[in-house]
């Protein structure tokens, strides 16, 4: 990377951060809670009354609430997926906009074979903004992060799990002996 190590230390700080805010939010539902990802391109559709589950003592609302929850961890699930590729993408490309890149390639695919099937409608539009935005967010983590973490490894001779710990325990037997 050709930037001061002031600027490369803040994006790598931001990077940090994204990855942090979005592995919390995606583990914690807070996305999901807040609205961002409540937007399902295609919905179940179950009629449950019509099914008749409490003749056999079911309860419909227990039944429904549970449904909810797993297409909620389901959308969760989706976006780690495009954080994770959009993060390979960055590392692959050495960009950070090549998650973008991917993803607008990915989504422009994804649209044109759910035209033709007539699934176009508002809450699409809205989940591939925001799977374009996962994909943005995990290219510039890939790009940021992990060529850092590349760069420092390839500097400091770390090639393999074992020269891994023998750094890191040369570094922390320096710290403690001074």
């Amino acid at each position: 990377m050709n930037q001061s190590p002031k600027h490369t230390r803040s994006k790598l700080f931001i990077a940090i951060l994204i990855t942090l805010g979005v592995l919390i939010g995606l583990d914690s539902n807070l996305f999901i809670s807040s609205g961002i990802l409540s937007h399902v391109a295609d919905k179940p559709r179950i009629e449950l009354d019509a099914l008749h589950l409490s003749n056999l003592g079911f309860d419909n609302d227990q039944i429904e609430k549970d449904l909810n929850k797993i297409v909620s961890n389901m959308s969760n699930a989706q976006q780690a997926n495009h954080f994770f590729l959009g993060i390979i993408s960055g590392l692959v490309f050495s960009h950070p906009v090549a998650g973008l890149t991917v993803g607008l390639l990915k989504e422009s695919a994804d649209f044109l074979n759910n035209y033709g099937r007539g699934l176009v409608n508002r809450d699409y539009s809205i989940d591939a903004v925001v799977d374009t935005i996962f994909w943005s967010l995990g290219g510039f983590v890939g790009f940021y992060l992990l060529i850092s973490m590349y760069e420092l490894f390839k500097s400091n001779g770390i090639h393999n799990p074992k020269s891994l710990l023998v750094f890191l325990k040369n570094k922390t037997f320096r710290k403690k002996s001074e």
